[in-house]
Formats: C-alpha cells, sequence, structure tokens
C-alpha cells in the first residue's frame, strides 16, 4: 500500500514523521499520509474539487 511504502522510505532513510510532508492529489493519498504519521499537502486540480472541499489540509494550486 501507499502507507506501507511511505513507512519503509521513513524507515529507510531514518527520517522523523514530525520532519516529512507528503504532496498529492487524492484521498488515497491523504489516507497513506494520515495512516503513516507525516503532514500532507494537496495539489489542487481540477480533477480533485470536491475532495478540496472536504479535506482539512493545506493545499496548493496544480500550476506549481
Amino acid at each position: 500500500t501507499k502507507g506501507d511504502a511511505i513507512r519503509w522510505i521513513l524507515k529507510k532513510y531514518n527520517i522523523n514523521p514530525e520532519e516529512a510532508v507528503m504532496i498529492g492529489d487524492s484521498k488515497s493519498d491523504y489516507s497513506a499520509a494520515n495512516e503513516s504519521g507525516i503532514s500532507f499537502i494537496l495539489r489542487n486540480t481540477e480533477f480533485n474539487e470536491k475532495l478540496q472541499q472536504q479535506l482539512n489540509c493545506e493545499m496548493i494550486d496544480d500550476y506549481l
């Protein structure tokens, strides 16, 4: 799963979850970040407008 991959990377590179951030554009990205204990930033796109209203997280615009 994405959460397993995140935890593997954190462990392999000895990264503290509180010092990591994930940028994603889907609910599964958000869930994986949360279950791994890392912060999440939603990349706003025209395809996730409903999700933008549902999630309580930082957001960045698609053009970045």
